[in-house]
């Protein structure tokens, strides 16, 4: 597992005793989810960070989480209370995400806490389409359902 920087800790540190604006402690958490900064996250989080503030596009740390294919940082936010159905501009949901990476773990997470898998892309794919279209095992080959 890769350490965390002095720097990162640094600058978490610095934003959190500086008292930041919301919007730079919004884009921090996104920052260090992107980074998957799993101590970063954890003082954010601590620190009351709104875990819903999405980017510009709707994109949100939980979609990011996704993204990532890191459990544990999903398992933080959705703890934290981070809404677990949010689109982004183009119509992308964690949930989503999660079943275009094939990550169960992440999915069954999801669906616990209220992710909607009826929930179609503006192509009116669902999420159980996008598992189908995309499982693969970590060979390349297909698997048989």
């Amino acid at each position: 597992m890769r350490k965390n920087s002095p720097w990162t800790r640094w600058w978490v540190a610095g934003l959190l005793v500086a008292g930041p604006t919301p919007a730079a402690a919004d884009n921090a958490l996104i920052e260090a989810v992107k980074k998957a900064d799993k101590v970063a996250v954890q003082a954010l989080l601590q620190q009351r960070t709104d875990v819903n503030q999405p980017e510009v596009d709707g994109t949100t740390a939980l979609h990011w989480a996704a993204q990532k294919d890191d459990s544990a940082l999903v398992t933080m936010l959705l703890g934290a209370g981070a809404h677990v159905s949010p689109s982004n501009r183009y119509g992308v949901t964690p949930l989503s995400v999660a079943c275009i990476n094939g990550n169960a773990a992440i999915v069954e997470a999801l669906l616990k806490h209220g992710a909607d898998p009826n929930t179609s892309s503006p192509e009116g794919e669902t999420a159980l389409m996008t598992s189908a279209r995309t499982a693969r095992k970590k060979d390349g080959t297909v698997r048989r359902r």
